[in-house]
């Protein structure tokens, strides 16, 4: 991602100074990344890029674009406008990451039993216990729906 600096678009110096501050201060504590990606005509286009979770926390597309708008209210130059493109945390699918321990980790933070997994992703509930326990294997298919049926948990019970 090419991004380019507040100090190429008309800013005044104190402007660019508490903009790059909220920059930092949001990738320090919230874990997301801000880029000014290009000017064109007057329109600044910037990315806001939700990389790593904060108390379990995923920011939707619109709190993204909420945060992005935050950074410039009141700083823009006259006839200047901000176009936020959103990028939304992705969940890992990594082999170290995704095992036994995370399956068995957010079963119990979402009160589920093997009959409850197998339910809603269609799997025998013997082998739910099998890869709970770690005495089965997760193939990447498990994987991959296991991600997907937490980030969907996550999200219905906010």
């Amino acid at each position: 991602m090419k991004t380019i600096s507040a100090t190429e678009i008309p800013f005044t110096e104190n402007n660019i100074k508490l903009i790059e501050e909220s920059i930092r201060s949001y990738r320090r504590f919230a874990r997301v990344k801000i880029a000014i990606t290009e000017v064109v005509e007057k329109t600044i286009y910037v990315i806001v890029h939700q990389y790593e979770l904060v108390n379990d926390k995923v920011l939707t597309s619109e709190e993204l674009i909420q945060r992005g708008k935050a950074i410039f209210e009141g700083l823009l130059p006259e006839g200047y406008s901000v176009f936020i493109k959103p990028i939304t945390y992705q969940f890992p699918i990594e082999n170290e990451v995704i095992d036994s321990t995370y399956l068995q980790t957010q079963m119990n933070k979402y009160a589920l039993e093997s009959k409850d997994m197998a339910v809603f992703l269609n799997i025998d509930p013997s082998t739910i216990s099998l890869l709970r326990s770690g005495e089965k294997p997760l193939t990447k298919w498990h994987k991959t729906s296991m991600v997907y049926f937490f980030k969907y948990l996550n999200e219905v019970s906010k």
